[in-house]
């Protein structure tokens, strides 16, 4: 026994790893992002930074009635216990796969009695035996190349991505919300803005009706009136449905039944945060896709060293010891001790090229995680890219938009004073009624984009943004 434990020991000592050296790809950093006044040169290797997650980012929008619904998601949403349920299996997998590294122990207890053939030799002289073993076995398989080593490694790595896929999973769900949230609350908006369209129209509708019955407004003014008010009630409906469809999917996002879920109508009250402008490219490895990514190489890199162990002997080191008697009450006396020790190698000699391709295939594998995370790290750039450009130009087009919705309003009045007058149609009318009502349609529109650029930008920064 003390030999098995000598060798045991010896192996771990010399045990070496297959697996090449893991190198995480260096990316180049843009010196400033083209959509920010940011600046930030040189080249950057991605580390995952995943637990630097900025935590509650959402809060920045100090909007309390938002704040609530990402508590529910957090603890309802099943996409996200999808996600967790899955880590819980990458733990269970390194679990498994960890107790190669240690020696698996035995315990084996059989008693039994028989008895000689009385057909065979001399039936006088059957004899009855009674057989008891108590033994316990240790078998450990030396890991001499490093193939459960490697195994290790790459479960656990799988399992860090798993834990980062849940941290995607989560920025996704809430940056979703938040999205569907600021929409629900633009449709609110816009139906208030509907309704008092359809009152002030169903009014114009009245006075044009008295004007033709005084002679003074001829039919066709009439009928546009009325094509005006049932065009503003036709948006107001379709306004109202996309809201319930809005809040069925935050009901859903939130873990509630769309029939038991409601939003009352209120009046966007959500702080728009400030950007700074230099945000520096380096938050990018808070991301937990990029992380992620990192991890699937690692687990890659890890799974090369498990095939090419194929090409070497296994050793597998056992050792059993125990009592056997004909009696209970003698079993554990010196005689009845047994003990065994042995060494088992098996090495392929010829496969076909089965290993061979085995570990090409592995290389292959880790190649197209490299092309993965560099494509993962290209989007991050992009998408924070697209939100900041975002973000500039809605602030412009809102400064201008509303310059445009004062505007047609001041038209709109003037023309309704011309007709009173006499001096226009009522065609004209109609014209800077569309005019204006759009122009407030899509201020409100723009003011909700912008909310959602900023989550956006929030999202793409793996959770907000240091000021």
């Amino acid at each position: 026994m003390k030999r098995a434990i000598a060798l045991i020991s010896l192996s771990l000592i010399s045990a070496c790893s297959l697996a090449p050296q893991m190198q995480v790809p260096v990316t180049v950093a843009p010196a400033n992002f083209k959509e920010a006044a940011a600046s930030d040169a040189g080249w950057i290797k991605a580390t995952p930074a995943s637990d630097q997650l900025g935590k509650d980012w959402w809060t920045q929008f100090s909007n309390p009635e938002l704040n609530g619904l990402q508590v529910k998601a957090g603890s309802s949403n099943q996409t996200l216990q999808q996600a967790l349920a899955r880590l819980e299996e990458a733990r269970a997998v390194v679990d498994v796969s960890s107790a190669g590294l240690l020696p698996s122990l035995g315990l084996n207890g059989n008693g039994g009695r028989s008895s000689s053939s009385g057909t065979v030799g001399n039936p006088h002289q059957r004899t009855t035996i009674n057989d008891y073993l108590l033994s316990g076995n240790v078998a450990f398989e030396a890991d001499l190349w490093g193939r459960v080593r490697n195994q290790v490694s790459a479960d656990t790595s799988l399992a860090k991505a798993s834990a980062d896929d849940v941290a995607t999973m989560e920025l996704s769900i809430r940056s979703e919300l938040a999205q569907q949230y600021f929409m629900l609350r633009g449709y609110d908006e816009m139906q208030r803005l509907l309704d008092e369209t359809v009152i002030s129209y169903d009014k114009a509708l009245q006075l044009t009706q008295n004007r033709h019955a005084g002679g003074v407004a001829t039919e066709s003014d009439v009928t546009q009136a009325e094509t005006q008010l049932n065009n503003a009630k036709t948006r107001a409906a379709d306004t109202q449905l996309k809201r319930a469809q809005t809040e069925h999917g935050i009901a859903v996002l939130v873990g509630e039944l769309p029939s038991n879920f409601s939003l009352p109508r209120t009046a966007v009250d959500s702080t728009l945060p400030e950007v700074t402008a230099g945000l520096p490219s380096t938050l990018l490895q808070r991301r937990p896709d990029v992380s992620a990514a990192v991890r699937r190489m690692e687990a890659a890199n890890a799974e090369i060293g498990v095939a090419k162990a194929a090409y070497f002997p296994d050793l597998t080191l056992s050792a059993a010891g125990g009592f056997e008697g004909g009696a209970m009450k003698s079993l554990f006396e010196a005689p009845s001790l047994l003990w065994a020790f042995g060494a088992a190698a098996t090495m392929p000699l010829f496969d076909g090229g089965k290993i061979s391709g085995l570990t090409k295939q592995a290389r292959a594998r880790y190649d197209q995680n490299v092309a993965s995370y560099r494509q993962t790290v290209l989007v991050s750039y992009q998408e924070v890219e697209d939100a900041l450009a975002a973000i500039r130009q809605l602030a412009q087009e809102s400064d201008t938009q509303q310059q445009a919705a004062t505007a047609a309003e001041k038209t709109l009045d003037q023309i309704k004073k011309r007709y009173a007058g006499g001096v226009t149609n009522y065609l004209d009318v109609v014209v800077a009624q569309n005019t204006a009502l759009d122009a407030e349609i899509q201020s409100i529109n723009i003011h909700t984009e912008r909310m959602i650029a900023t989550v956006n930008l929030m999202k793409a920064f793996g959770g907000g943004w240091k000021n």
